[in-house]
């Protein structure tokens, strides 16, 4: 049985104007999902490293000073 890549259908797909514009539309959606797997990728570190030594991981989000 042959299988289809997604790579490949994406390569392909860049091909047609529509689909490239609106992928491209979605950029900033994608590199802010891309920013959460990499956090959270990290956390997961953090706690093996913090159970490794004992310790309690906290994270937590505060907001910034001057902003609403």
């Amino acid at each position: 049985m042959n299988r289809t890549r997604v790579d490949d259908l994406h390569n392909e797909w860049m091909k047609d104007p529509k689909y490239r514009r609106e992928y491209k539309a979605l950029d900033e959606e994608f590199s802010l999902t891309a920013a959460m797997i990499e956090a959270r990728s990290r956390a997961s570190t953090l706690r093996r490293y913090a159970r490794a030594t004992g310790s309690l991981l906290r994270i937590s989000f505060e907001p910034a000073h001057g902003t609403n």
